[in-house]
């Protein structure tokens, strides 16, 4: 198993020097490259989880992730930067 995360601070916080930070994680199945969980601490994450929720039930795997383009700026995007 293999986790992938990041600790920044949102471009939208980052303009008016807001402390707001967020934490995201994927949780990936290393032989089959399949994302098993996704997690995130930070504004409007109860949005984009459920987003990323139904890729997850699909069998979505960090290859689909990767080769997903993100729209920016935006806190959601950064789960396809993942590296």
């Amino acid at each position: 198993m293999r986790c992938y995360r990041k600790h920044f601070r949102p471009l939208v916080h980052s303009l008016p020097k807001f402390d707001e930070k967020t934490f995201i994680k994927l949780v990936v199945d290393t032989p089959s490259e399949r994302v098993l969980g996704a997690h995130m601490v930070g504004a409007e994450a109860i949005e984009i989880i459920q987003c990323l929720a139904l890729a997850l039930r699909m069998g979505a795997t960090k290859k689909d992730f990767d080769q997903t383009i993100g729209m920016h700026p935006s806190v959601a995007e950064e789960f396809f930067t993942l590296r």
